[in-house]
């Protein structure tokens, strides 16, 4: 698809869920007006055959054909409104956007990355720690990380540690969830 409109800006604070950006969905939408406009003639002949076979006027068949042609169309109708979520580009998360890598008129499959959004509210760190330790890191112990690239100290706590030791390197892995 064609993206329509970005609107979502580098440095903006978005909701999880907020749209983006917007892809083309015109055809979507006229496939819908259709349908809605036979979905209404649809209901009303069902509705009809419904009260006449509850008098018992009329057939079986008559009745079933307009109970099924509503419901098919009511599928149609679920199926286009799916397709048209599609073509909005959302937030995963509640963060910030960091990054845009769409432009209105650019073509953009499922695959291409669209924004990167980012929360640093709910960071964890990983590391490999050396096996002499196995005995002394537990789940739930309260570490202190130092990030060498900031010059920071933070406080964490540990959420993983395996029990497993690489013998490659004769390390374990541990996992700690930075406090803020």
């Amino acid at each position: 698809g064609v993206v329509v409109a970005v609107y979502a800006k580098v440095g903006q604070h978005v909701r999880a869920g907020e749209v983006l950006a917007q892809i083309n969905d015109a055809a979507y939408q006229e496939q819908l007006r259709t349908l809605q406009t036979t979905y209404t003639l649809a209901v009303e002949t069902f509705q009809k055959q419904e009260n006449l076979w509850k008098q018992q006027i009329g057939s079986e068949i008559q009745y079933l054909q307009a109970k099924t042609n509503k419901e098919t169309l009511e599928s149609q109708i679920a199926s286009v409104n799916k397709q048209i979520d599609m073509t909005r580009i959302t937030s995963p998360i509640t963060g910030n956007v960091e990054e845009s890598m769409v432009k209105v008129g650019q073509a953009v499959s499922p695959s291409m990355p669209a924004f990167r959004v980012v929360n640093f509210s709910n960071l964890k760190v990983t590391a490999d720690v050396a096996e002499a330790y196995t005995s002394k890191i537990n789940t739930g112990d309260k570490v202190i990380v130092y990030l060498p690239d900031i010059k920071q100290e933070s406080n964490a706590r540990v959420t993983f540690s395996s029990k497993y030791i690489n013998t490659t390197n004769r390390t374990f892995s541990v996992e700690a969830r930075l406090e803020t």
